[in-house]
């Protein structure tokens, strides 16, 4: 059974109150800051998505490990972030 991490993803976002209709915005602005700097840490991604809009949004270790696994497996399959 494979483990879909967009959907787990998905669901933890939501559960830290990010709409909806918001969160693919969201999950593409991590993509891109971690395009731009795959070695940024916690800290320093949740100041750059504060920097860019996302004041109200805080991810924690978990769910940011989650978004890195996601776009390694993204890019692993050669699709564009």
């Amino acid at each position: 059974m494979a483990i879909d991490i967009e959907k787990i993803l998905i669901q933890r976002l939501e559960l830290k109150g990010i709409q909806p209709s918001h969160i693919l915005h969201f999950i593409r602005d991590i993509g891109n800051t971690l395009s731009d700097d795959p070695s940024i840490n916690l800290y320093q991604i949740n100041g750059h998505l504060h920097f860019i809009g996302w004041d109200d949004i805080h991810l924690d270790y978990n769910t940011f490990q989650l978004a890195q696994e996601y776009f390694n497996d993204v890019r692993g399959k050669g699709l564009q972030i």
